[in-house]
């Protein structure tokens, strides 16, 4: 009862805080619009507690319970041993050894594959959470659902400013598509990750058109930071973009140009340094990456499995093998693999970017020099890079409809962009007059 009380005293607080926040001032879409976006999320999350409570009740290994779990242990130090309490929640001297019997309580705090250990974070999140959660559960998918919304409508109102007259559209294209809604509400990792993304790209944004000053600065490197801790993957992949971006918005010309010669370089120097500040070069961090999933697929039984490209130590290997890579993440999975409710949905799904994309291209051929906004080739360097890099080491379909999540409202932007969808319109309209 008390959990069901709380949380309903912040979904008030969340619809309140929605009409406070310039965030949610737009042109078109009302502040109904967004509490009832919004609402539709708290939905999901719902049905994301429902879905892993009925169908994988091992709870220890649930993804939108076991960070949360393992926070307690920490939590619970707060009152008893104040210092113990602060060095893990810090990480300042978090490696002493009087900490390891805490650390072995936990399901997930270790994670030696991360650079920066995202388990820990979340952890950690989870502890903060708790002191106004009261230890109750469902307040805390309430909170991140919200993070989540935040980045999400950040991402909105910076691509907004491209497609004038499509606001609806793009509306559906960022909140609604299925994998966003579901994976992006409650609590659960890509949540937290979309609501980092999201919160930086509409800082940075906000600093072409406004003076910059301490807290868009501070905002910036916040975000940044918190990109690091929970998927530094993303973040080094989206950095050129951003790069690509400023350089764009300052010096204009070719944009495709610019973009191209800015990642070129970049994953050059990346590809040539990686081995020089880490034990591995990034074709073998991949491999390596390859064999974890498969041992996982070993080890969880998993399902609905695909063959992934067989990599090689080398750059070469990489280039080559990027094609099949990037279709496995854009078109898995498909409606013929789709054997649960889950996997259906994301097939239809699939299946819907797939239409879209036909129309896309077709409408891009049939107009003369479309106009694209600065951020149009950074958005699509991110989504075939981050395609890429998960269709060459993911072999569980489901983990793939979860990874590619922060990259489907940059391609919604893509196909948006060029789609008219008044043409379509029309051509319906008359064809059902016939």
């Amino acid at each position: 009862m008390a959990e069901i009380f709380l949380s309903i005293i912040y979904l008030l607080f969340f619809l309140w805080l929605i009409g406070k926040m310039p965030l949610f001032e737009d042109r078109v879409l009302s502040l109904n619009w967004f509490r009832g976006l919004f609402l539709i999320k708290v939905v999901a999350a719902m049905a994301l507690y429902w879905i892993y409570t009925r169908f994988y009740p091992d709870r220890p290994h649930a993804d939108i319970f076991k960070y949360y779990d393992d926070s307690l242990i920490i939590y619970n130090t707060a009152f008893t041993k104040p210092y113990d309490f602060f060095r893990m929640l810090t990480g300042i001297n978090a490696g002493s050894d009087e900490l390891w019997n805490y650390y072995d309580a936990m399901r997930n705090w270790y994670n030696s594959e991360m650079i920066f250990n995202d388990s820990r974070t979340m952890i950690r999140i989870n502890v903060l959470m708790r002191f106004v959660s009261f230890n109750t559960y469902f307040p805390h998918a309430l909170m991140m659902t919200f993070l989540s919304f935040i980045g999400l409508t950040g991402l909105y109102n910076v691509f907004v400013k491209a497609l004038q007259k499509k606001e609806y559209i793009l509306m559906i294209g960022v909140y609604l598509l299925p994998s966003t809604l579901l994976w992006t509400s409650g609590m659960i990792k890509e949540a937290f990750l979309v609501f980092s993304i999201g919160s930086l790209i509409y800082v940075i944004d906000k600093c072409f058109y406004e003076k910059i000053n301490f807290t868009k600065i501070v905002g910036i490197v916040f975000f940044s930071i918190c990109l690091l801790y929970i998927k530094s993957y993303i973040l080094i992949v989206i950095f050129p973009g951003i790069l690509s971006w400023l350089v764009i918005k300052k010096i204009g010309l070719n944009k495709f140009l610019i973009t191209l010669t800015i990642h070129f370089f970049y994953f050059l120097l990346l590809f040539n340094v990686a081995n020089i500040y880490s034990d591995q070069s990034v074709p073998l961090r991949l491999i390596n990456k390859q064999r974890e999933f498969g041992n996982l697929v070993l080890t969880e039984k998993a399902n609905s499995v695909i063959q992934l490209p067989s990599l090689e130590n080398s750059t070469v290997s990489v280039i080559l093998n990027s094609p099949k890579g990037f279709f496995n993440t854009l078109m898995r999975p498909t409606l013929l693999e789709s054997k649960n409710p889950l996997l259906l949905a994301a097939g239809l799904e699939n299946a819907l970017i797939l239409v879209c994309l036909i129309l896309a291209i077709y409408f891009y051929f049939n107009k003369k020099n479309p106009m694209l906004s600065d951020l149009y080739f950074p958005a699509l360097f991110f989504v075939v890079t981050m395609f890429v890099m998960i269709g060459l080491v993911t072999p569980i379909i489901g983990a793939i409809v979860r990874y590619k999540v922060p990259a489907l409202p940059f391609l919604a932007l893509l196909l948006i962009t060029h789609i008219n969808f008044r043409k379509i319109n029309n051509s319906i309209s008359k064809i059902a007059k016939r």
